[in-house]
């Protein structure tokens, strides 16, 4: 009977959080700052971008955690880190996948403007609304913004669900503001 029930303990244990670097967990778990790309890259060694993406993949981990895993992420310029937060744009989970569609339109996307068409057509169309909206309101990171007005015109122009039509909506003002993004 006592293996019976160290066995269900054992079992309904959940697994540990992913393991990194007490400072990269530190940056993780932060509420009211941001690294620079140096100080995360100290904090977690030249395996961050693994680390940051083993984090996201976890499901023991809090989402508050994965979510900034994410953010954190697309905050490295280089080939390595943007082609794993590309990959984290086909994540099962649909809000992860907003988050990172999110990230990789002010990271990657904004950083390397070439060829981001096709990745955000897809997102554009993804089957999740959650995701639809999310990369609405990350079309203002783009650098050529009529050309993402454009795309926020033709998705409203075939778009279904009301609250992504009000972030295409919100989107096409803000790319017709003339002043400067913040």
């Amino acid at each position: 009977m006592r293996a019976w029930i160290l066995a269900c303990l054992l079992v309904a244990l959940p697994l540990a959080a992913a393991e990194v670097p007490t400072p990269l967990r530190n940056w993780l778990q932060a509420l009211d700052s941001a690294p620079t790309p140096a100080q995360l890259r100290r904090a977690g060694g030249p395996q961050v971008a693994a680390l940051l993406e083993q984090v996201v993949r976890n499901p023991k981990e809090v989402g508050f955690v994965r979510n900034r895993a994410i953010g954190l992420m697309s905050l490295l310029d280089d080939a390595p880190s943007e082609a794993r937060l590309h990959k984290l744009l086909r994540l099962d989970d649909d809000g992860l996948r907003a988050t990172t569609s999110l990230a990789w339109l002010a990271g990657p996307a904004r950083r390397h403007p070439a060829d981001v068409d096709g990745t955000v057509a897809a997102l554009l169309a993804d089957p999740a609304a959650v995701v639809r909206s999310a990369t609405a309101r990350g079309l203002n990171y783009l650098a050529d913004r009529p050309h993402a007005r454009a795309l926020a015109v033709q998705q409203r122009a075939r778009e279904t669900d009301a609250a992504v039509r009000a972030a295409l909506d919100a989107a096409i003002r803000k790319l017709d503001d003339p002043s400067p993004r913040r």
